[in-house]
């Protein structure tokens, strides 16, 4: 006599019901299975895949993956955005220092070492045109006055024993140069060097502010130059002398920075003797 036997498989959360026949007779042992079985196992293996599905499907609604190469791209871009912003920020802060900045500011004529030291006479030195060096004061004497009789501003400015011919004073070592290539094709010879006086004196307030307004270099305004010469004391009668001269040639607009030298010069010759 046969057995109805009833296969069950469970497809989206429905059952399915499959009914097979089967004889006893036609099993052959333990673990062994008819055609009927047969069919059934490929029903599940065929709808099984269907619940996979189905799975993946709800697990994966809302997720976004994205590519190697595209997290690289977007690191990248991102990267770029922050540096824009931080230049951007960096240019701004800049163009603004710029702008709050004042044009009155003067370029030195001295070394960056005495800019640096404004405000302190001892500590000045300058790039100078050097014409010669004499052992006798009254030959180097002799050469100032054809140098002053040329229209040169020259100085004789003793230093260790030795008098040495200045002939121009400059902002910077180029400069000086220019000076002394234009004083060689005139037939004056000229040599650039840092000149420091190396002078030790006490402090003085109008010896220091006369530091700041040489350290002004050609930028220079009469205005404070007079207000400056009121404070110089009687006995350095000869600073205000040479600076009388710079001072007009200020306001008639024909002054140089070698215009200086001889008022440095008469100053450091008065700052010695205090």
């Amino acid at each position: 006599m046969e057995e109805k036997k009833r296969l069950s498989v469970k497809i989206g959360g429905k059952k399915q019901k499959k009914q097979h026949q089967q004889s006893k007779e036609e099993m052959i042992g333990e673990g062994s299975y008819t055609l009927y079985d047969e069919e059934a196992a490929a029903t599940v293996e065929k709808d099984v895949p269907v619940l996979d599905q189905l799975n993946e499907k709800k697990n994966g609604k809302n997720g976004v993956t994205l590519s190697p190469l595209a997290k690289k791209l977007a690191a990248a871009a991102l990267g770029a955005a922050l540096i824009g912003i931080v230049l951007g920020f960096l240019l701004l802060r800049y163009t603004a220092g710029m702008e709050s900045g004042t044009s009155s500011v003067a370029a030195p004529v001295a070394t960056k070492e005495a800019a640096a030291n404004a405000g302190a006479f001892n500590d000045l030195t300058a790039y100078v045109v050097q014409g010669g060096v004499y052992n006798q004061e009254d030959v180097g004497q002799d050469v100032v006055q054809k140098y002053t009789d040329a229209g040169i501003p020259a100085v004789l400015w003793e230093k260790n024993g030795q008098f040495f011919l200045l002939t121009g004073m400059a902002g910077s070592k180029e400069e000086a140069e220019t000076l002394g290539t234009q004083l060689q094709a005139q037939g004056y010879e000229s040599y650039v060097k840092q000149w420091d006086p190396g002078v030790e004196t006490g402090s003085s307030a109008w010896l220091d502010e006369l530091a700041v307004l040489i350290a002004a270099g050609d930028n220079q305004d009469p205005a404070l130059w007079k207000a400056w010469q009121e404070k110089i004391p009687a006995e350095a009668a000869n600073v205000k002398t040479a600076s009388d001269e710079a001072v007009a040639a200020m306001e008639q607009g024909a002054f140089t920075t070698s215009m200086l030298l001889p008022v440095w010069h008469e100053a450091s010759l008065t700052a010695e003797g205090q």
